[in-house]
């Protein structure tokens, strides 16, 4: 089981696939946050990341009637 995510790999993807990566993403948005405090080069790493985060949410959250027990169990 892969235990690292890589930002990178992700933003180079261009979208969040699953639940799982959604939720990595939050928590790198949390590390570029603070890293980008530091040093301003991550402050464009953020906003793409927050980018894909929201497209994931609009697609897959936005919409109530879409919500299934299996996302939620996801």
């Amino acid at each position: 089981m892969k235990t690292q995510f890589d930002i990178n790999k992700l933003l180079e993807k261009g979208v969040i696939d699953s639940e799982l990566e959604l939720e990595q993403a939050f928590l790198a948005d949390k590390k570029l946050r603070l890293l980008s405090k530091k040093d301003a080069s991550f402050i464009t790493k953020r906003k793409k990341l927050r980018a894909l985060i929201e497209n994931y949410e609009k697609q897959n959250w936005s919409v109530v009637s879409n919500i299934t027990d299996n996302t939620i169990r996801e």
